[in-house]
């Protein structure tokens, strides 16, 4: 009997820890833990949400916006000395001066191992150099201890849409944590052939004390999307607690490869940084289509409801 095809890719999670209000001084730490995931030798490295800065949307300070950078920039050139170093594709996300005056994002750009930025392709076909985050929350949580506030539309615009990125080993999109929430995000990149999608995140211990924590839905949230969509998904969380602008937050880590069966193959721990690994089969993509032909048996027409503005 012959063999089953495989396409193996070996993947790298750096679930960072708390950052410095200091760009530059991260910057160096964010390039000695790709020094660390790259001793495995993975395909991919993919690094969380404002990997260079703390997070800092739990206030409105202007002087935050001067941590943002244009793309390419330096940190994306220091990253990118390393992605060809290692030979190995870095997913890299940072706070993105934009190219018009006044608009900032909340980006991710995908460095290949030939040190080049990889360009994404929206469904249009326009080319564009980073994924920038589409959905942008404005949230307020009452807690026992006090009031968190998370305001990025003081920070972020809208990003465009949702590109694929073409790489060496695979076709991949990209997701900035509050994107998760919305399965349109997800299907639009598996429509146009997305195999994994990386999801760096900076998510907050918000609901501690009623329902789900929010560790558990963030692990919920990302097996269902696996499934639904059949398709590899890696996140990549902070872990740990960090001060910025002298508001302590915990982050609750919980970085985790799922498979898209919906098994969660690879998970971090939830209070520390950590390095997470895993090989995964892109032909598993191919295997869960066939076991359950979800793509095969949709009814786009009749879907129509979904496209219109409520």
């Amino acid at each position: 009997m012959a063999a089953e095809k495989q396409r193996l890719v070996k993947i790298a999670v750096v679930q960072r820890g708390p950052a410095v209000e200091n760009r530059e001084a991260n910057l160096k730490t964010l390039l000695r833990l790709i020094d660390g995931a790259a001793q495995g030798n993975p395909d991919f490295v993919v690094l969380n949400e404002l990997s260079t800065t703390p997070y800092f949307c739990s206030v409105q300070e202007a002087r935050y916006f001067d941590w943002a950078e244009p793309i390419p920039g330096p940190s994306t050139q220091a990253v990118a000395q390393k992605a060809k170093e290692h030979r190995c594709c870095i997913i890299f996300p940072l706070f993105e001066r934009g190219p018009l005056e006044g608009l900032y994002y909340n980006s991710a750009v995908v460095i290949g191992p030939d040190g080049k930025m990889i360009p994404g392709v929206m469904p249009d076909g326009t080319r564009v150099n980073r994924f920038a985050k589409v959905h942008i929350p404005q949230i307020e949580v009452v807690k026992p201890e006090g009031k968190l506030r998370i305001d990025e539309t003081y920070y972020f615009s809208g990003g465009p849409g949702f590109p694929i990125f073409q790489t060496p080993k695979a076709t991949i999109g990209v997701l900035i944590c509050y994107d998760r929430r919305f399965p349109e995000s997800w299907r639009s990149l598996a429509l146009q052939g997305a195999e994994v999608v990386f999801l760096p995140s900076d998510c907050p211990a918000l609901f501690p004390e009623r329902g789900a924590a929010s560790e558990e839905m963030f692990v919920a949230e990302l097996q269902a999307m696996a499934l639904q969509n059949e398709l590899w998904i890696v996140a990549a969380n902070m872990g740990g607690h960090e001060t910025c602008a002298a508001i302590t937050t915990q982050f609750y880590g919980r970085s985790c490869v799922i498979h898209p069966s919906g098994a969660v193959v690879a998970q971090a721990p939830s209070t520390e940084p950590a390095l997470l690994t895993a090989t995964i089969d892109l032909e598993e993509n191919n295997r869960m289509r066939r076991f359950i032909p979800l793509f095969r048996d949709r009814r786009p027409k009749l879907y129509g409801l979904l496209a219109k503005e409520t």
